[in-house]
């Protein structure tokens, strides 16, 4: 249409007037009286609408930008020249085409009110594709502005979402990119600012951590550009009970703490139980305590699990001897059994001992010596040994007169 010569004939409040054009261009008509008429055929009318002039002469060009490659969600600027004249109050619009290069919807990603050249910085969008172009059109006059001639790639790498994980100390090793939020791109890389020595590749050994607060990054870089997402991983210490051990005890040993019986570097402040799964305290008294498997529990601040170890008690009898004792004994009145002279609860079982030599269990008076007669019951370790002395002295002798109506009595006299 361009190169046409117009008159039209417009009514216009009842008054009609004749518009002179030099130009018709995509459909809008150039005035000489600086007003577009938009021209309708309406059941055989002439409709007549006015819009504001499109300079003639004006134009806009997007100066070459540094790059053909735009990193998403990062600000590009774009320079641009503007020649003609542009009305007070007119906006620049930065456009982005879509990824085939077209404007049919146009995404305005920047704008500056100005009347001549200048340069406007615009946010790169979320998008991916090699073909877009990028233009500036102006408000007063309407001027399309030439796009940028250059296809243009938008790489839009996507590192996903900052992430917080919670942690046990002694959990099992951690894969991050399993924390990232949103849909991150695989084949980035991990970086560890806080040089914990603990990351391999994506993967976090927890048991190499302390408590602590720490914070791991991942990298997504495609044609140059990057985008990063920090996993923060709080990591809690893991409760201790200690490592599971046994013993033997003696049931005449004093009370202990099974606390301190405990193998590793059990906490403090867990409770125990009993083999009945009675709570019982951290005290264990050999000569009435139950012996058995006890349980010691040290509670866990989860996703910490609680942490538990076992003591294995046995207790073994103390033996006993008896208590020591002293006997006088006539020589006459024959032999006797050394264990029935014992005082006490003694065991049987045990070995005699005269002067360090063993002796046997009966004294034969006129042929066993008079002194003192050891008793030894062996004890199971960790029990000792127990003995229990006998002294035995020998004394004369008296006889009761025949004429005694009953049994002869044996008497004696000390020397």
């Amino acid at each position: 249409m361009t190169g046409q010569h117009l008159l039209l004939s417009v009514e216009e409040g009842g008054a009609r007037s004749t518009y002179g054009t030099d130009d018709v261009l995509f459909g809008y008509i150039y005035s000489l009286q600086n007003r577009i008429v938009m021209k309708h055929l309406y059941r055989g009318c002439l409709v007549v609408g006015f819009l504001p002039v499109i300079g003639a002469t004006a134009q806009i060009s997007v100066d070459p930008l540094p790059s053909t490659t735009l990193c998403a969600n990062t600000s590009v600027d774009v320079a641009f020249q503007a020649s003609g004249t542009f009305d007070p109050g007119n906006v620049f619009t930065v456009e982005l085409s879509d990824a085939s290069g077209s404007f049919a919807v146009p995404s305005a990603i920047g704008s500056i009110s100005a009347t001549t050249s200048s340069t406007v910085s615009c946010p790169i969008p979320v998008a991916s594709g090699t073909g877009f172009r990028i233009r500036v059109n102006s408000s007063s006059p309407i001027v399309i502005g030439d796009d940028s001639g250059t296809d243009l790639t938008i790489a839009a790498p996507n590192a996903g979402g900052d992430a917080i994980a919670t942690v046990c100390s002694s959990g099992t090793p951690l894969a991050l990119f399993s924390v990232l939020n949103g849909s991150p791109d695989v084949g980035g890389i991990w970086s560890d600012p806080n040089a914990t020595g603990a990351l391999i590749g994506g993967m976090l050994n927890l048991g190499g951590l302390v408590a602590g607060t720490y914070s791991f990054i991942y990298t997504v870089d495609l044609l140059g550009c990057t985008d990063d997402a920090t996993v923060t991983v709080n990591v809690l210490q893991a409760s201790n009970a200690g490592v599971n051990a046994s013993m033997v005890v003696c049931s005449n040993d004093p009370p202990f703490s099974m606390w301190g019986q405990l193998g590793g570097s059990a906490g403090a402040g867990g409770q125990w139980t009993a083999p009945t799964a009675n709570p019982v305290p951290d005290v264990f008294d050999p000569a009435v305590d139950m012996p058995g498997i006890y349980t010691y529990v040290v509670s866990g601040t989860p996703p910490c699990a609680n942490a538990v170890s076992t003591l294995l008690i046995i207790v073994n009898q103390a033996p006993n001897a008896g208590t020591n004792s002293a006997i006088t004994w006539c020589a006459s009145a024959g032999a006797f059994t050394l264990f029935d002279q014992l005082v006490g609860a003694p065991q049987a079982g045990g070995t005699w001992t005269f002067n360090a030599m063993p002796h046997g269990p009966i004294f034969l008076p006129g042929t066993d010596l008079p002194g003192n007669y050891v008793y030894m019951v062996p004890g199971s370790a960790p029990c000792l040994n127990s003995t229990a002395q006998l002294s035995v002295t020998i004394g004369a002798c008296l006889t009761t007169p025949q004429s005694y109506n009953a049994q002869q009595q044996n008497l004696y006299l000390e020397y």
